[in-house]
């Protein structure tokens, strides 16, 4: 009797004690498991840079912050370099002491890179610790706050979510703030909710086995034999005019970014409502927009004066970060952008070093009959930035303006391009002196092509504070009202980060909304 009701439960108790070995040591942090940056097929822009080696891969949470790791962050065209070390939950903090100590109130801050502070290099700068530093005991009595940053660079807001549901039973935070937006419109040709192994209770326990990790990672590698064949036709659809994926916004969407509007909605309203069901209190962060800042990354001058494409009136130069931390102008050989801390014109200089043709030889080409409707309108374009980078911004506002009619005429030019004819526009009424103007000229631009956040995006972001009834704290308004000239740009040192000027914002604005005003 006793042999039939053991024997057969043998295999089963051998597959359980199996299973609970795989849980012995970190397996979730082992080299090996985490020799690929992501699981699965991800983001090129991400899976091919170095960098990332700083992260562990993650089924979860697609990568997350390497625990108790002390490393450097370097943005070499800028000058600038992240010394920095992590906490034991991968978190560019001081070590969070678990469980939470009575009396103690924590603030946990959930972002990616503008939160996790790239390109400062003393974290002190950064948002949270100069919260911390506000929020700082002034007496007998008064409340001891421990703000963690919880920000990882790179996350979208489904990532988000899904570091908000593993960390806060641990954590225990009274208030959660949620600065996410910026990555999540970043062309990825795969969506995040897409590249995680699994969602849910489950795989968040499953992630601490050996044997599931190593079970997990081959078939992701499997599933991740075509990452080429789909990077390929990624960087295909982000170069070709005439592909599907730029006829309009809401291709781009659908075939490129990571995090679709509509989904940006769902995983703020996710966050908010776990945070809620954790008994915490959620305040939501509007994400500001560098309206000012080029439509693209890295705006070096041989990236933006392409002979085929549409340049730019504007550029950075290399060590431009590093420059302005010392104190010295971020120009080189051009002047600032009408004394713009971080941006200059592009100078007579850069457009002989392209071998760009001149404004004769280009309006020349912009009334060649024979040529194509594109390209009549691309050269009618360059030849008016040209005059622009030349001194001459009324000519300039005049030419941009006549070939926004034109491209509007023959609806040839792809929205991805028209956003440069816009972006100058704005460059040239600012140069005029016509700030209204021109920023309605900048945002036109943005609204036309998603860069960083986007309104799109804006526009969901209000729809979760008014359905939700969150709190939330409008940075795009605070900061055009610190930085008037600019309308913010002033406070963000690139296309997303701000700078130390513009964390104190944000730290002064969170301290106030916190009742604890400095």
């Amino acid at each position: 009797m006793v042999r039939r009701v053991v024997f057969p439960l043998i295999p089963t108790l051998l597959l359980l004690g199996g299973l609970l070995v795989g849980f012995l040591g970190e397996p979730e942090n082992d080299p090996e498991l985490n020799a690929s940056p992501l699981w699965g097929p991800g983001d090129p822009f991400y899976a091919l840079d170095p960098r990332r080696r700083t992260n562990l891969a993650d089924p979860v949470l697609i990568w997350r912050g390497r625990p108790n790791y002390a490393g450097k962050w370097r943005y070499v065209e800028g000058g600038a370099v992240n010394e920095y070390e992590t906490n034991a939950f991968g978190f560019r903090d001081d070590a969070l002491v678990t469980p939470k100590p009575p009396g103690l109130k924590r603030l946990l801050a959930v972002g990616d890179s503008a939160t996790w502070g790239l390109n400062l290099p003393n974290r002190a700068d950064t948002y949270s610790d100069q919260l911390e530093l506000l929020l700082a005991p002034k007496g007998e009595g008064a409340a001891r706050w421990d703000v963690a940053n919880a920000g990882v660079v790179g996350y979208s807001s489904f990532q988000g979510a899904q570091l908000v549901q593993h960390v806060l039973p641990e954590l225990a935070p009274d208030v959660v703030t949620v600065y996410l937006g910026n990555a999540d419109p970043a062309p990825g040709g795969m969506k995040d909710a897409e590249r995680v192994a699994g969602v849910g209770a489950l795989y968040r326990w499953l992630r601490y086995n050996r044997f599931y990790l190593m079970l997990l990672k081959k078939r992701l590698e499997l599933r991740a034999s075509g990452v080429d064949r789909g990077r390929a036709q990624l960087l295909d659809q982000l170069s070709k005019g005439d592909s599907e994926a730029q006829r309009d916004v809401a291709s781009y969407y659908r075939l490129l970014a990571r995090v679709t509007p509509d989904q940006y909605e769902v995983n703020l309203r996710t966050m908010v409502r776990h945070v809620r069901l954790a008994g915490a209190r959620p305040i939501l962060l509007a994400v500001p927009a560098n309206l000012v800042w080029p439509p693209t990354v890295r705006p070096f001058a041989s990236e933006v004066l392409e002979p085929d494409g549409f340049w730019s009136a504007v550029k950075v130069d290399l060590g431009y970060l590093a420059r302005v931390e010392r104190g010295a102008a971020p120009c080189l050989l051009s002047p600032s952008l009408a004394g713009h801390p971080y941006l200059c014109l592009v100078a007579p200089a850069d457009l002989a070093s392209a071998g760009v043709p001149g404004v004769a030889e280009l309006e020349r080409l912009a009334a060649d009959a024979s040529a194509s409707d594109p390209e009549r309108v691309r050269n009618a374009h360059n030849a008016a930035v040209r005059r622009l980078v030349e001194g001459d911004a009324v000519a300039a506002a005049a030419g941009l303006e006549a070939a926004l009619r034109a491209a509007d005429a023959c609806a040839c030019v792809v929205p991805s391009k028209r956003t440069w004819m816009l972006h100058n526009l704005g460059v040239a009424r600012l140069m005029l002196g016509e700030s209204d103007a021109a920023f309605e000229a900048l945002l036109a631009a943005r609204k036309t092509w998603p860069f960083a956040i986007s309104p799109d995006y804006e526009e969901r972001f209000r729809r979760v504070v008014e359905d939700e009834q969150v709190d939330w704290i409008d940075l795009p308004k605070l900061f055009a009202a610190a930085d008037p000239r600019f309308r913010g740009s002033a406070l963000i040192h690139d296309w997303v980060h701000p700078n130390k000027r513009g964390n104190a914002v944000i730290a002064r604005a969170l301290a106030e909304k916190l009742g604890e005003p400095r």
